[in-house]
């Protein structure tokens, strides 16, 4: 019985249980002695004490922090973004190359998957919620000190720490000379193809690629990122002068002969699947027949709308009949019946938004009563235009 309790025990820690595949039964992970225990509850009770057992994993900034293993061993780090951090220290410890073996067998990495990561105490020594400029001079000095006081360098029985402390980086930001230096280190040639390289070589991995692509989709189509992509857009498509480069640099894009082309094998393609093709078609219906996209196509069909045909471009004058029509649907109905052609109604407003030049040689703009334009009291109307 108490065999069987112990087992059930073990199921309430996510990363302490472990499986034997060939037993098929659950092992008891290893239990710290009353000495370790009663060390580990006098090491927190000194650090709360000192103020320096701060338990907040939502910290975001910097500070120096503890990992306290259940036996009282301890591994003492620094970092900008403790939470970050400590997703780092948990990916590190569990995972594993494709020949099976462990990425990281350092010795925090051993003792995390020995103990379980739930079995650790994670807390911080001391916050520092404002990036400073010498952030990395403080948090070194911090970190040389704590493992010289609890001794996890220099004594194995009671920390992991490798080394006296203080190396590294800790995300400090760099001056704008080191930027423009690292830039242009990235920058160059060589270093392109290499990342392209590499880059290449890791999408080639069938597994990479899949576990990649499943992981960015779930990150895209959550609420908050898509709500905070909506909005950093629609700021920047506010801005006049962002809007008109865009606009101008994907019109050229998309006017390139290989963009086109690429695009239109891409489209047909997609469009031989039946059940793409069958998807898209009752999304574009359902869209179509919505209260407000139908208002809107009756607002701009209902506007008024001058035709212009091309009559004669001898020598160096062109010719043209301009003729008012009360609405884009009278305007195809109008042409169908003088000149025996049927004209849609969709392309008359393609013309209009310049998505298309013209439609079955007409051109077509909106009546806005200028100068020039034929009128409801004179609905036709020349006009001769020098070619020069």
């Amino acid at each position: 019985m108490g065999e069987v309790k112990n087992k059930l025990k073990t199921r309430h820690y996510k990363y302490d249980t472990f499986l034997n595949k060939a037993a098929m039964s659950y092992v008891m992970p290893p239990q710290p002695t009353p000495k370790q225990q009663e060390y580990r509850k006098g090491l927190v009770e000194r650090l709360k004490q000192r103020g320096m057992f701060i338990i907040d994993h939502n910290h975001k900034g910097a500070g120096t922090y503890g990992l306290l293993s259940p036996h009282g061993k301890m591994y003492i780090g620094k970092s900008a973004e403790y939470r970050k951090r400590m997703g780092s220290h948990r990916n590190d410890a569990y995972s594993k190359k494709k020949n099976g073996k462990w990425k990281e067998n350092k010795y925090l990495y051993r003792a995390l998957r020995k103990w379980g990561w739930d079995r650790f105490e994670k807390f911080i020594f001391q916050k520092h919620d404002e990036r400073r400029a010498d952030i990395d001079k403080i948090l070194n000095a911090q970190e040389i000190a704590l493992i010289a006081e609890f001794e996890t360098f220099t004594d194995q029985s009671k920390g992991y720490n490798l080394t006296r402390g203080g190396e590294g980086t800790s995300g400090r930001k760099m001056t704008p000379e080191q930027l423009a230096a690292h830039t242009a280190r990235k920058s160059t040639p060589e270093a392109k193809a290499a990342a392209s390289e590499r880059a290449k070589k890791k999408w080639d991995d069938a597994e990479f690629k899949e576990k990649t692509t499943v992981a960015l989709k779930e990150a895209h189509n959550r609420p908050e990122v898509k709500a905070a992509h909506s909005a950093a857009m629609k700021k920047q498509w506010k801005d006049p002068e962002f809007r008109t480069k865009r606009s101008v640099a994907l019109t050229e894009a998309q006017n390139r002969p290989e963009v086109k082309a690429k695009i239109s094998a891409a489209s047909k393609k997609l469009w031989q699947d039946p059940e793409y093709k069958k998807k898209t078609i009752a999304a574009l219906t359902e869209a179509a027949n919505r209260p407000e996209v139908k208002a809107k196509k009756r607002a701009a069909l209902s506007k008024a709308v001058v035709s212009k045909q091309l009559i004669s471009g001898e020598n160096r004058i062109k010719e043209y009949q301009l003729r008012y029509h009360a609405s884009r649907i009278l305007a195809g109905e109008n042409l169908s019946i003088l000149f025996g052609m049927k004209f849609s109604d969709n392309r008359i407003s393609s013309v209009i938004s310049g998505k298309r030049k013209h439609h079955r040689g007409f051109f077509f703009e909106n009546y806005t009563n200028a100068p020039g334009q034929p009128t409801p009291e004179r609905p036709i109307k020349r006009m001769r235009v020098t070619n020069i």
